[in-house]
């Protein structure tokens, strides 16, 4: 006795033109009925998610990022991923009434001795998955690929600018993001079905 053989691919197209051919009236499931196995619940399944998904707005309801770090015991921040056209994805921590860098370091690095010119990070740490960021009066700092010496001359803190170590340090030049001055605070973590 032969065993019995799972229809093949080629079998079932062949039933299906052949049933269509004589006007049967092949009867599937509407779209989202229940939630049927296959490709139609997992999309039904993955909608809910995103819907529940969070990210950080300002004022406005402004998108500021999506969170990939609720802080912890003690803190109120949010690390937050920012996605600004024609830039490279990067983190910014934000609280309730202000954004800050992610390195802990909220200091920009200068070779002039009043803060002008090139600034300056301070980078802790190399090969992270994305770049230590600096927060000044609102504006974003992100590392470029140009890494130098310098004489730190003067350092510029969100409060004012005061004289540097006169040490030669190794550090990263920075490129601002002055699209982060446009969000206003207060900042709020809702769902995406909220927006």
């Amino acid at each position: 006795m032969l065993a019995p053989t799972r229809p093949t691919l080629p079998h079932v197209l062949t039933f299906a033109i052949f049933a269509f051919a004589l006007g049967a009236d092949i009867q599937c499931p509407p779209p989202g009925h229940g939630n049927p196995p296959g490709l139609r619940g997992q999309v039904d399944a993955l909608r809910e998610e995103a819907d529940r998904a969070l990210v950080v707005v300002d004022a406005n309801g402004r998108r500021v990022g999506t969170p990939v770090d609720l802080g912890g015991v003690g803190t109120n921040t949010v690390t937050v991923i920012v996605d600004l056209e024609d830039l490279p994805l990067f983190p910014l921590k934000v609280s309730t009434n202000e954004l800050h860098g992610n390195a802990g370091n909220e200091r920009l690095f200068f070779e002039s001795d009043d803060c002008t010119g090139t600034p300056y990070l301070l980078t802790l740490f190399t090969g992270g998955i994305y770049p230590d960021t600096a927060v000044i009066d609102g504006t974003a700092y992100l590392p470029t690929d140009t890494r130098v010496e310098i004489v730190n001359a003067s350092e510029l803190t969100s409060s004012d600018c005061r004289p540097g170590t006169g040490a030669r340090d190794l550090r990263v030049e920075a490129m601002a993001v002055e699209a982060t001055r446009e969000f206003e605070a207060p900042f709020e973590l809702v769902t995406v079905s909220d927006l």
